[in-house]
C-alpha cells in the first residue's frame, strides 16, 4: 500500500486576537503553507523588513528598485519570513533598497535575488538580443524542482521552465543549463519591430516569487524619419498610466453603445443558446456507509422536482437578457455543495495539504469510493473557507447596503476568527481581521498588502453573486467583491479573485454558457479598476500590481481556446490526477496551484468546464488534486450547484455536513432579497 498523506504541517492551537498577543505559532505561510516562524525563545528573531517611525519622510527611492510597479512578484521584496509582527500596520514597512547600479537592477527579497537589464534595452532590426535576468539563491545551488521560470511579451507567453524548457515561439530560447546556474536571460533571434514592447519574467523559486520588467526598443536605421513617425506606436515604450485610462474610458464608451446596439438588436430578434455542457458521465452507484443518512443513494436535495431544471435556459447574449427565476432549491445547493466541496478537499486537513493528486485519489479508493463518504464531524469538518463564506452570506442576508453592510461584514469577519479550531486559516486572513475596526468609520478597511495575493478573498464570495445575480446589480456586485475582498486580502490579485468567484455565481445563476465566463470576467475588470480607483483606498499602490491577475487569466483562455468565448474547451489528451498536478501549477503563482486570488477560481473554473453534469468528475478535478484543494473545491461545487442542484450526489456527501442548516437558512434569506420572495 503506497503511504498515507500526512498534513504538510501538524495540528495547531487557535489562533488568539488579543492585541497584545504576538501569534508565532499558530499559523501557516501564505494560504496555509508552512514556513518558518518566530518563536517566542527566539530573541534575535528580525523579519524580513524594516518598521519606518512615523515621521520618516516619503521618498521617491520606493519604485527604484523595480523595473515595473506593474508587477506582482516585486512586492514579494517586502514580505517577511512570517507575520510574527503582525499587529502592525503594512504600510509602515519598506524594504531596504540597494544602492544604484550602473549597468544591472538588483532586487532583493529574501533568498531570491535578481539581477535584469535596465528598464529600456534598445537593438537594430535583424539582431540576437539577449534580455538579462540573473537570480541567485543564498541557500546553496539552485534546486530546479523548486524553479519555475515564465517570460511574457504583451500579455502572452514565450517561453518556460517547469522542469524542463518549453518554448511558445521559434525565435525565443531559454538555456536549461544557464537555469542551473541562475541564467534565466530570454534570448531573441534576429529580432524585428514588433518586438518591441514590454517583456516580463516571473520566476517563481518555491515559495518565494518575483517578476521583472524589461522594455525593448527595436530601431530599422533603414527607415526614414517619416517613416519612424508613422510607425512609431511599435517601437515606443508602452504608454503611460493616463494614456492607458484614457484608452481604458474610449474602450468603456464604446462597449457601452455596442451594448446599446445589441439590446436594441435582440428585442426585434429571438435567439436560442447553446449547451455548454460536456456529455453527460454516470455517476457510479454504491451503498452508504454506516450512520451516514442515504449513505450513496443520490437525492434531490431538499423538495425540489427533479424533472425541472433549477435555472432559467440562457436565451439570449450574455449579459443583455435578465435571467429567468431560478429555484429556491438551486441557491440551497449552491450554498451547501460549496460547504461539502470544502470539507471533501480539506479532509480535516490530509487532504489540503497533500501534493499528489494521484496518492489522494487512491486514498479515495480505499474508502470504497466517493458514493461512500460521510462527510460529517468529526472525520470532515469544514475549513476556514466555510465558516467565513458563511460570515459573507449572513452578513449579506441582512439585507443592508453600502458602508453599513461593509461595516457588517468586518464585525462578521472578525467574529469567524473565532471559530478556527482545526481549520487552518491562513494567516493574511489572520493578519487582515486583526487589522479591521469594525464600527468606527472606515474601519473596514485595512492597508495595502503588498503580499495578500492568497485566495482568502476567493473563497467566501461566491454568496456575493447569489445576493446580486441580476445583469443590472454588475456594479453592486463589483464593489461588494473589491471592498469585502480586501478586508483582508488587500492586493488586486487577492481581491480580484473574490471578484471572479461572485460573478461565476451570478453567471451560474444567469445561465451564461461556461465558454463565456473568463471572458465576460475580463470585460468587467475596467469596471473594477475604475470602483478602485474612484474609491481612493491606496489607488496607486493598487493600479500599479493590477496587471498580473488579468495577464493570467488571458493566458489561460488562450490555453483553453476560449479567448473568444467560442466552445468546447480545449483539453489535453491525458488528462488525469497526475496531469492536472502539473498542469494545475502553471497557473499558479508560486507552484501550490489554487492557493493564489486568480488560480483558486481559474482550477475551478477549469473542473467546471471538464466535469459537466457529474458530480464524482467536479471533484476529481476540483477537490481532489495536490494544490489548495478545499479553495478550488468551494468555489466549483456552489457553480455546480446552481446548475445541477443535488442530482447525482451522494447524500452521504452532504447530509450531514456542520453548519448545514445555516447553510440552508442563508440561501433562503438571500433568495428572497435576490428575487423578491417570488414563488419557484
Amino acid at each position: 500500500m503506497p503511504p498515507r498523506c500526512p498534513p504538510r504541517n501538524p495540528p495547531r492551537p487557535a489562533a488568539s486576537f488579543d492585541k497584545d498577543e504576538e501569534d508565532n505559532e499558530s499559523i501557516p505561510s501564505y494560504e496555509n503553507e508552512e514556513q518558518p516562524c518566530a518563536t517566542d525563545d527566539d530573541e534575535n528573531y528580525v523579519p524580513g523588513y524594516i518598521e519606518v517611525l512615523p515621521d520618516a519622510p516619503d521618498t521617491d527611492q520606493g519604485n527604484t528598485d523595480r523595473a515595473s510597479a506593474g508587477s506582482v512578484g516585486d512586492h514579494y521584496e517586502n514580505m517577511p519570513e512570517s507575520p510574527a509582527s503582525s499587529r502592525h500596520s503594512l504600510g509602515e514597512y519598506v524594504n531596504v533598497l540597494e544602492p544604484d547600479l550602473t549597468i544591472l537592477d538588483l532586487c532583493a527579497a529574501g533568498k531570491l535575488q535578481i539581477q535584469s537589464d535596465p528598464s529600456l534595452v534598445t537593438a537594430a532590426v535583424g539582431e540576437d538580443i539577449l534580455l538579462k535576468c540573473i537570480f541567485t539563491v543564498d541557500d546553496g545551488p539552485v534546486d530546479l524542482s523548486r524553479l519555475l521560470i515564465q517570460w511574457f511579451h504583451r500579455g502572452k507567453q514565450l517561453v518556460e521552465f517547469d522542469n524542463e524548457v518549453t518554448a511558445f515561439r521559434p525565435d525565443v530560447s531559454l538555456s536549461q543549463e544557464g537555469l542551473a546556474t541562475g541564467n534565466a536571460s530570454l534570448l531573441l533571434s534576429q529580432v524585428g519591430t514588433t518586438n518591441s514592447g514590454s517583456y516580463r519574467c516571473y520566476i517563481s523559486y518555491t515559495p518565494e516569487m518575483q517578476i521583472r520588467e524589461v522594455t525593448l526598443q527595436v530601431e530599422d536605421p533603414s527607415k526614414t524619419s517619416e517613416d519612424d513617425r508613422d510607425d512609431s506606436v511599435s517601437s515606443l515604450p508602452c504608454p503611460n498610466h493616463s494614456d492607458v485610462l484614457s484608452k481604458l474610458d474610449q474602450i468603456t464608451q464604446a462597449l457601452a453603445r455596442l451594448e446599446a446596439k445589441l439590446e436594441q438588436f435582440m428585442s426585434s430578434k429571438t435567439f436560442k443558446g447553446h449547451d455548454s455542457e460536456l456529455p453527460r458521465q454516470q455517476q457510479q452507484p454504491g451503498g452508504g456507509p454506516k450512520g451516514c443518512a442515504g449513505g450513496g443513494q443520490t437525492a434531490g436535495g431538499d423538495g425540489a422536482d427533479d424533472g425541472q431544471p433549477l435555472l432559467g435556459q440562457q436565451t439570449g447574449a450574455a449579459m443583455a437578457v435578465p435571467p429567468q427565476v431560478p429555484s429556491k432549491e438551486a441557491y440551497r445547493a449552491a450554498m451547501v455543495l460549496s460547504g461539502a466541496g470544502d470539507a471533501l478537499g480539506y479532509r480535516n486537513q490530509r487532504w489540503e495539504y497533500c501534493t499528489s493528486g494521484p496518492q489522494i485519489h487512491q486514498e479515495l479508493q480505499e474508502m470504497g469510493g466517493l458514493g461512500q463518504v460521510c462527510v460529517a464531524l468529526p472525520d470532515w469538518p469544514v475549513s476556514d473557507d466555510t465558516v467565513l463564506h458563511l460570515a459573507t452570506a449572513e452578513a449579506l442576508a441582512t439585507g443592508k447596503n453600502g458602508e453599513p453592510l461593509f461595516q457588517e461584514l468586518a464585525s462578521r469577519y472578525v467574529e469567524a476568527m473565532k471559530d478556527m479550531e482545526g481549520r487552518k486559516p491562513g494567516p493574511t486572513s489572520i493578519l487582515g481581521t486583526s487589522q479591521l475596526r469594525p464600527g468606527e468609520p472606515g474601519g473596514y478597511r485595512i492597508p495595502f498588502n503588498p503580499g495578500a495575493t492568497g485566495c482568502g478573498a476567493a473563497m467566501r464570495s461566491m454568496c456575493i453573486g447569489l445576493r446580486y445575480p441580476h445583469p443590472s446589480d454588475l456594479t453592486t456586485l463589483v464593489q461588494v467583491s473589491v471592498e469585502s475582498g480586501r478586508m483582508t486580502h488587500h492586493h488586486p490579485t487577492g481581491y480580484l479573485g473574490a471578484l471572479a468567484s461572485a460573478l461565476f455565481t451570478a453567471y451560474a445563476v444567469q445561465g451564461l454558457p461556461l465558454e463565456h465566463w473568463g471572458s465576460e470576467l475580463l470585460k468587467t475588470l475596467p469596471l473594477a479598476l475604475e470602483y478602485v480607483q474612484n474609491a481612493a483606498a491606496e489607488s496607486e499602490s493598487n493600479v500599479g500590481s493590477w496587471a498580473y491577475f488579468q495577464e493570467k487569466w488571458e493566458w489561460y483562455l488562450l490555453e483553453r481556446g476560449l479567448a473568444s468565448s467560442q466552445g468546447p474547451a480545449r483539453f489535453p489528451p491525458a488528462y488525469g490526477p497526475a496531469e492536472r498536478d502539473a498542469i494545475y501549477k502553471t497557473f499558479s503563482l508560486d507552484g501550490w496551484a489554487g492557493r493564489s486570488g486568480h488560480d483558486a477560481p481559474m482550477i475551478a473554473y477549469d473542473a467546471l468546464l471538464r466535469a459537466g453534469d457529474s458530480w464524482e468528475e467536479l471533484c476529481s478535478c476540483a477537490m481532489f488534486h495536490g494544490g489548495d484543494s478545499d479553495s478550488t473545491g468551494v468555489i466549483a461545487a456552489s457553480c455546480w450547484g446552481l446548475a445541477h442542484g443535488f442530482r447525482g450526489v451522494p447524500e452521504g456527501n452532504h447530509r450531514e455536513l456542520e453548519y448545514r442548516d445555516r447553510m440552508v437558512a442563508a440561501a433562503d434569506r438571500l433568495y428572497d432579497l435576490a428575487w423578491g420572495q417570488k414563488p419557484v
